[in-house]
């Protein structure tokens, strides 16, 4: 391992046992259990990506501790109430919105993105009708200021 290779790997490993000291403090036993075999993999191979796996680890498992906690048993009614919301605006195919359902967390704040979506794809609908009607108003001011057409001469 190089001289610059190490540098990195410490730099790597100071900043992860920050993150999780950071983490592990805020976690439950169980929180704590699914992010150990990630932090592991990197003392037992240190490098970027055994690095990015386990901070995402602790990412997602402080995410999920402090939603729970901020939100409780609400958060499959906010994700429905959000997949509802993106249906209402029926600019999204069902397929689509059944891969959504089936691949998104089910807590409040992917149904809070959603109806975040659902609210922007109302908008753009919106705007995209008045676009039109504002094109139609100047087509059709156009073709009234055209002048008529010219009788032909007779030489």
């Amino acid at each position: 391992m190089t001289q610059t290779a190490r540098a990195s790997t410490a730099r790597l490993a100071s900043a992860l046992y920050v993150r999780a000291r950071w983490a592990l403090e805020k976690l439950p036993e169980a929180g704590k259990a699914t992010c150990l075999p990630a932090l592991e993999t990197f003392v037992d191979a240190p490098g970027p990506a055994t690095y990015l796996r386990a901070h995402h680890t602790l990412a997602r498992a402080v995410s999920e501790h402090l939603s729970q906690t901020v939100f409780g048993s609400n958060q499959a009614r906010a994700f429905a109430d959000g997949i509802a919301a993106l249906q209402n605006v029926a600019v999204i195919p069902q397929s689509d919105l059944e891969c959504l359902e089936r691949d998104l967390p089910v807590d409040a704040l992917s149904g809070a993105r959603l109806a975040d979506l659902a609210t922007l794809l109302q908008i753009w609908r919106e705007l995209a009708g008045r676009a039109d009607e504002e094109l139609d108003r100047l087509r059709a001011l156009k073709q009234s200021a055209r002048p008529g057409r010219r009788p032909a001469r007779n030489p």
